[in-house]
Formats: structure tokens, sequence, C-alpha cells
């Protein structure tokens, strides 16, 4: 492990020295090459850690394929594969392995790497994707409708999982009324509900974000979070959460984070939380894109 530390190390430093003219590499006019390694130290058991991930995409006519792959050095390997189709202005095909699904912000991931095709529209998106179950497929599907007038977009969204046989409901608001941004959202998952509200208020490049959730178990989530320019590269992001399972107390996180921008290809994060105030851990993190 302390050679491939090492080898990435090196690699980085390469990287930051040459990232503008590894950005991006096109290899034909049809054929695009990326990729982005991120290295970091996290503690307090300073713990090292590299991710490497690589993105081909190649471009022909109305087809599009992009193949990503991500590994680390645990010798963990992910690839996605995602083939889409733009067979007109008014639809667009989608193919891939890892299909998310979720109820908006309710519950998270709900059909989470799983293979299965997307078709989408201005308005309507449907979702098909299947997992194998005692040696039988089951499928999932979703549908997503959204509409935008104006500083308003209304959603809804209907998901049903073959496995369980349950049936996901969700609706949603979205207000644009700068300098304030107004989400609010509402679901129904197998006789239970969950609702979500969220403000975001800008001032100047500044802004300050609150939140409150309660999801399908009833465990109730609070956060806010204020993200503040301190220079034209660096950034200060404060946060809190506090989280109350059903029928228990709360616990609260409070953490802060600094980013700055190094270079166009380079950017460092430097972040700090503590759990009811104990237990303090921090992570530095160098992404490079190249």
């Amino acid at each position: 492990m302390r050679r491939g530390i090492v080898g990435a190390v090196i690699l980085a430093c390469v990287l930051v020295l040459g990232g503008t003219a590894l950005a991006d590499v096109e290899l034909s006019d049809d054929v695009t090459l990326s990729g982005e390694i991120e290295l970091s130290i996290a503690g307090p058991d300073f713990a090292l850690d590299t991710d490497v991930d690589w993105a081909l995409e190649v471009i022909s006519g109305g087809f599009e394929a992009l193949f990503e792959i991500n590994y680390d050095l645990d010798g963990a390997v992910d690839l996605d594969t995602t083939v889409s189709y733009v067979g007109s202005e008014l639809a667009e095909f989608t193919v891939s392995t890892d299909t998310d699904v979720d109820l908006y912000d309710l519950n998270g991931d709900l059909l989470k790497d799983e293979a299965g095709l997307k078709v989408s529209s201005e308005y309507l998106t449907l979702w098909i994707g299947n997992t194998l179950e005692d040696d039988e497929v089951k499928w999932d599907i979703g549908v997503d409708l959204e509409y935008e007038m104006d500083a308003i977009t209304l959603g809804a969204r209907v998901l049903n999982f073959g496995d369980t046989e349950i049936t996901g409901y969700a609706g949603q608001i979205e207000a644009d009324l700068e300098p304030l941004a107004l989400t609010v959202q509402y679901g129904s998952l197998d006789e239970d509900s969950a609702y979500f509200v969220e403000g975001e208020y800008g001032f100047g490049d500044a802004s300050i974000t609150a939140s409150y959730l309660m999801d399908f178990v009833e465990k109730t989530t609070i956060e806010t979070e204020l993200e503040y320019p301190v220079t034209d590269i660096v950034g200060l992001t404060l946060s809190w959460e506090g989280e109350t399972p059903k029928d228990g107390d709360m616990s609260s996180t409070i953490g802060a984070e600094l980013e700055a921008s190094l270079t166009d290809e380079v950017t460092g994060t430097l972040s700090l939380e503590s759990v009811e105030g104990e237990d303090m851990t921090y992570e530095g993190i160098i992404e490079i894109e190249f």
C-alpha cells in the first residue's frame, strides 16, 4: 500500500505541473479521455487513501457512449457504462449499468447501481431497472413528471419496486424567488409518509441554507449551512446538523470546510467535523482533474 501511495503522490505532482496540457485529452474529434485523482488524509488515525477516476467519451451521430472506471488503493474497481441516443428534440434514450432513482430528498437513492433504461423528454422521464432475486428478475419502474412556469417548478414521481411490490409517490414544488429559493417535498411509501422543506438565501456571493426532513422511518434531520467566499480562490463552509431518530435523542454535528482552487485543474479541501462537541475528525483532500 505504501508503494501505491508514493506512486499516487508522484503521479499527482506530475499532473499538478502538467495538468493544463492533460485536461480533457481529445484522442480524435469524437473521442475524449479525461480523469480525476483524489488524494486524501483523514484523522484522527491519519489514514491515507487514493481514488482514481477515468472517463472515455465517444460520440457518433446521435449516439453518445460514456465508459467510467474507478479504483482505489484497496484494489476495488467499479466500471459503469452509459449509452445515450438522442432520437429527436423530443426524446433521449439512455441505457446504463448504474441507474439512480429516488423520491427526491426524502429517502436517498432507491434504485442504486442497477442496470436500467431511461427515456427522457421535456416533461416526462421513465426509468426501468431490474434486480435478480432467487434466479428471478424483478423489475423496478419509475416515472417522473416536471413542469416549469416562470419561477415555479412542479414535479411528481411514482416508483414501483418489483422485489417488494411497494409503490412510492412524491411531489415537489421549487420556487426561485431571488434572492430566496424554496423547496417543498412530500411523499408516501408503503403507508409511511415523509416531507422535506428547504430554504436558501443568497447575499452577494455568500448564501445560507436551512432544511428540515422527516423521513419514512420518522427520523428527523435539521441542517443549516453558510457558504462564504473568503477570497477569489478560497471558500469557507460552516455547517450544523441535528439528527433525531424515532423515540430517540438528538445528536448534533458541527463542521467547517475550506476549499481552495489552486489552479483550474487542482482543488484542495480541508474539513473538520465534531459530533456532540467531541470526537473531532479531519480530512484533507487534493483533487486533480486531467
